[in-house]
């Protein structure tokens, strides 16, 4: 099977802050106003993350074995339960 990356750039660009949640790690990162961070996604071709945005948070779902870090200007900020692969959940579980 062969591995992808797939990289995301979130823009806070109102003045107040947006909450970034990546699961299904549940780590959360406050994004203050007009800061931008990168989530870089590696896993199996055969998935893609997901993306679900309500009340000023933003939720990012990993695929079933893929693990993420975050970057703000170019310099890793965060692996950490990133780098374990997510878990197969059953159908239509997020």
């Amino acid at each position: 099977m062969s591995e992808q990356e797939a990289r995301l750039s979130i823009q806070n660009s109102e003045a107040d802050r947006l909450v970034v949640v990546v699961e299904p790690w549940a780590e959360e990162y406050d994004i203050p106003g007009g800061a931008t961070i990168q989530l870089r996604f590696h896993g199996p071709s055969v998935g893609f993350p997901e993306l679900e945005y309500a009340d000023r948070k933003l939720t990012i779902y990993g695929w079933p074995g893929s693990s993420f870090s975050v970057f703000r200007d170019g310099v890793e900020i965060s692996h950490g339960a990133g780098s374990i692969s997510a878990p197969a959940v059953r159908s239509g579980v997020k």
